[in-house]
């Protein structure tokens, strides 16, 4: 665009110099009377001379206009009025200078000469268009008719004169109801699973199990006959529904009533049945598709089940998953993880174990107990650490000072991608996302991963584990290790020091045994107790500086409660142990009578994180999962980049009452039923 050119004038251009010079002359006119009037007969002048000239520059537009009408021959006349799509040319203001007998019918406006564009047609963006910034087709709905407007940018080899575009529509109506009915009966697939059958089963009277699990198919079966799909059983617990996918729009506007209704079912049975549903939406081949519904049922099964996941090829959707995820009660998992494990520790070529960044005592007290299970087969181990955070520095001196041997077999990241190689067994603990871990690239170098966490599945899922143990029933990663050190094959005296460190991992992770506590919890405590493990030397590794108990004092203090359940407050200052402080405060404010959640906002590094707690009630892990974070239930957090506190405070809100106004919709859509 050339800045020589001379704009067009307008009044809309003219109205803040005429309103300003009125002003003046109103305060002229108190201070000096003959002064004032002088200047309002300067403002009126001003106004008659500038009607006039956007008169004559009116008068001069419409005659070039005619003469431009007039030069073409009949034939290009003709032609130009008569096309058979709508066509105009657009000054740099974006103003109609010119429009053919098609353009004003698609609009429906009489006076369009001057019209702005992107008042009749919103996605026509000139400046865009101007700075080459606007895609060469662009779609747009004008009524019930689809459009896709082309345009071309007319060079002025007058520096008076300015730039002009020819833009032009193409009808393509009838294309986008044919992809609309295409999307609409694309083929949709539906995978569910029992996730507790087995429990449901031994909890239910022998007489009542066959009218329970009758009364399950029934509703699954209805389920698909109202969406105008089939089901078929083709396991015990696992069920296949295909249907289309506009019927899937209103199953999810219907929010899945199958869910509840299978959840609420009474025949006897102390547990109540829930489902993992997975739904594959894409467009490919029914395989694909098929593959993708499996996938989305794994991932709700790793979320702690009770859940629909929607998998559309590219992102993940979830809907539920509210609900505390179930203790298992079945211990024969655990035997076999544990045998899996020691064979693969046997045919490694090294192993290497990592939590997640920035460790806290579950993360570093797991994988400590998981390098102890390999060195009891006789075999080396590396645990990886970037660096000793403040939330494990108690824990890790305390294991170093009686494992003085400990610290050669703790590597840096960069240090073990250039060791390990493809034979490696990579063990990723307390995580299940790729670019949390501290070495993502060792997932890449490796054919070999085992999986060991108890949050529930997110969206950066690490793909294709050679092995993996994920319950979200667990408090926390320490309790499966010690689950699986207690099944090992092989006999060995866990160092007391290590057993301190699991016992101060599940310690942390449930608040001191308050919070996601159940039976196998108490179990694999005393486990570590018969190991060595004492309670006065793990309260020990959490007494803190006097510093950090009067921050964290003080963000309680300066907490506010918002939608009268839900504690919020801040940590400004920028320390390295300020996520450590947020996330005690958010667990101290729990304490707050009446508190359902807290959430605590800080820095970390150029990023704010948010630490989110509960007490059960709520799940602040689907809170900051619209935030694009994750955790547990009960314990979740999330990093934000690019912004300041203030905003991250606002979609934290904004998440809150998404959170909750679907909670009040599914309450009323229930009390209807």
């Amino acid at each position: 665009m050339n800045d020589k050119k001379t704009p067009t004038l307008r009044w809309d251009d003219a109205f803040w110099i005429i309103a300003f010079a009125f002003i003046l002359s109103v305060v002229l006119f108190i201070f000096n009377k003959p002064l004032g009037a002088i200047g309002f007969a300067g403002v009126i002048y001003t106004i008659y001379y500038i009607n006039a000239l956007v008169n004559k520059k009116r008068e001069a537009f419409v005659q070039k206009m005619e003469s431009l009408e007039t030069s073409f021959s009949d034939a290009t006349r003709s032609s130009l009025f008569g096309m058979p799509f709508p066509m105009c040319i657009l000054n740099e203001e974006g103003e109609i200078l010119w429009y053919n007998t098609r353009f004003k019918k698609l609009v429906v406006y009489e006076d369009l000469l001057n019209k702005q564009v992107d008042k009749l047609i919103p996605a026509i963006d000139v400046p865009k268009i101007l700075d080459k910034k606007m895609p060469e087709i662009i779609e747009a709905t004008i009524g019930e008719q689809s459009f896709q407007f082309y345009y071309n940018i007319i060079d002025s080899y007058k520096q008076e004169e300015q730039n002009q575009i020819l833009l032009y529509g193409v009808d393509n109506t009838q294309d986008a109801i044919t992809a609309r009915k295409y999307l609409n009966e694309a083929l949709t697939v539906m995978a569910i699973q029992i996730d507790n059958f087995d429990e449901v089963y031994q909890s239910t009277e022998e007489s009542s199990r066959p009218l329970l699990f009758a009364e399950i198919d029934k509703a699954i079966n209805t389920f698909a006959m109202e969406y105008r799909g089939f089901a078929r059983k083709y396991d015990t617990e696992k069920y296949l529904l295909i249907f289309q996918k506009a019927d899937l729009m209103d199953m999810i506007q219907d929010k899945f009533p199958m869910v509840e209704q299978v959840r609420e079912m009474q025949f006897g049975n102390r547990i109540p049945p829930t489902m993992s549903i997975g739904i594959g939406a894409s467009i490919d081949t029914p395989l694909e598709i098929y593959k993708i519904a499996r996938l989305a049922v794994d991932v709700a099964l790793g979320r702690g089940g009770d859940q629909v996941v929607l998998n559309d090829g590219e992102n993940l959707t979830y809907y539920g998953g509210k609900k505390k995820a179930i203790e298992k009660h079945n211990k024969v998992k655990s035997r076999v993880i544990s045998q899996a494990l020691t064979q693969l520790v046997e045919q490694a070529d090294g192993v290497y174990i990592m939590g997640h960044k920035n460790p806290d005592m579950d993360s570093f007290g797991s994988c400590l107990g998981i390098y102890y299970f390999v060195k009891a087969q006789g075999r080396d181990a590396k645990i990886i650490l970037e660096e000793i955070p403040p939330t494990i520095d108690s824990v890790y001196n305390m294991t170093v000072e009686h494992l003085p041997e400990l610290p050669q077999d703790i590597l840096k990241p960069a240090a073990a991608v250039e060791q390990a190689n493809s034979s490696s067994l990579v063990i990723v603990m307390d995580n299940h996302r790729k670019h949390s871990t501290e070495a993502p690239e060792l997932l890449d170098i490796s054919d070999q991963v085992v999986l060991i966490d108890h949050h529930r599945r997110g969206a950066d899922y690490i793909e294709d584990p050679t092995l993996i143990y994920l319950e979200p029933y667990a408090s926390s990663a320490s309790e499966l290790v010690t689950e699986l050190i207690h099944y090992s094959e092989h006999e060995f005296q866990l160092p007391k020091a290590v057993a301190d460190a699991l016992l101060a991992g599940i310690t942390v992770d449930t608040k001191s045994f308050s919070i996601q506590t159940g039976v196998r919890t108490f179990e694999a405590a005393s486990v570590l107790k018969r190991f060595g493990a004492d309670s006065i030397s793990v309260k020990k590794l959490f007494r803190e500086p006097a510093d950090t108990v009067k921050y964290r004092s003080h963000v309680v203090a300066n907490s506010q409660i918002y939608r009268n359940t839900i504690a919020i407050s801040r940590f400004e200052e920028r320390l390295d142990n300020s996520v450590l402080i947020a996330a005690q405060a958010a667990d101290s404010m729990l304490d707050i009578r009446g508190v359902k959640a807290s959430f605590v906002s800080t820095y970390s590094g150029d990023k704010i994180h948010i630490s989110g707690r509960s007490v059960g009630e709520m799940s602040v892990q689907i809170i900051l999962e619209k935030m694009g974070g994750g955790g547990h239930q009960t314990s979740a957090g999330v990093q934000l980049k690019n912004m300041d506190m203030e905003f991250a405070e606002e979609r934290l809100r904004a998440a809150i009452d998404e959170y909750l106004d679907e909670e009040e919709e599914k309450v009323e859509s229930n009390s209807e039923k």
